[in-house]
């Protein structure tokens, strides 16, 4: 009896033994397939960056613009007055902030331009035009023998969207605003493909505009935008 009894004991030892480790295998199995926390940080979802529209507008009225830009230059040397085009009640047009860039011979001589609508959109860019051409402290105010070289580009800008991750952005697609308090620095899409720029050169330009250095956009308290342009040139 004393024997059976040994056996049986022996037998649920066995079996208990069994059990716990294939408890312990299944408890290792299941916490590697749990997603890891960082030490010490809570474990999110990745948020992505909200997708700025590219603003629209009509070829009619794109050419409209570009015309009106011209003439505001050439009328600023002869004193003539340039008539602004009435906007269409039916149907008007959208307002978006608008940047001027004046060329000459294939290089820079002056770009300026609001980063939100100011307005009608024909006005803002007769604002914007003789801003770039007269108080862009970059440059010398353009001369009246320089008209008959000037080549112009606006751009207009869609509304903001906070960037929150580089991975989010479409560099030459994508233009930058960088924001703490009350420094900012913008560039505009195309210069990271002129300059043929790194995202993290592009950010860097942009934040030293603003006043912050080149690695300020790293520190707390700076905000990232990202925004999308309809260009208008006259090639």
């Amino acid at each position: 009896m004393s024997k059976a009894i040994r056996m049986n004991a022996n037998i649920f030892v066995i079996i208990l033994g069994i059990s716990l480790v294939l408890l312990f295998l299944l408890s290792c199995a299941s916490r590697e397939t749990e997603p890891k926390e960082e030490e010490g940080k809570p474990l999110q979802e990745k948020v992505l960056s909200p997708i700025p529209q590219t603003p629209q507008l009509s070829k009619n009225d794109q050419k409209k613009l570009m015309e009106m830009a011209h003439k505001t230059l050439e009328a600023s040397f002869t004193q003539k007055k340039v008539e602004i085009p009435e906007g269409n009640e039916e149907n008007p047009l959208q307002k978006y902030g608008v940047f001027v860039t004046l060329k000459k011979e294939g290089e820079l001589r002056g770009c300026i331009g609001h980063i939100t609508p100011q307005g009608d959109l024909f006005q803002e860019v007769t604002d914007c035009t003789l801003l770039a051409a007269f108080h862009d402290n970059r440059f010398p105010p353009v001369e009246k023998s320089e008209v008959v070289d000037i080549s112009m580009e606006i751009s207009l800008l869609s509304p903001m969207e906070e960037l929150y991750s580089l991975d989010d952005m479409e560099l030459g697609v994508d233009g930058i605003l960088v924001i703490r308090g009350n420094n900012r620095g913008i560039l505009l899409p195309q210069v990271a493909l002129e300059e043929s720029m790194s995202k993290e050169e592009f950010i860097s330009i942009a934040s030293m505009k603003a006043g912050l250095g080149l690695n300020g956009w790293r520190a707390p308290g700076t905000n990232l935008y990202r925004f999308r342009v309809l260009i208008i040139s006259d090639s």
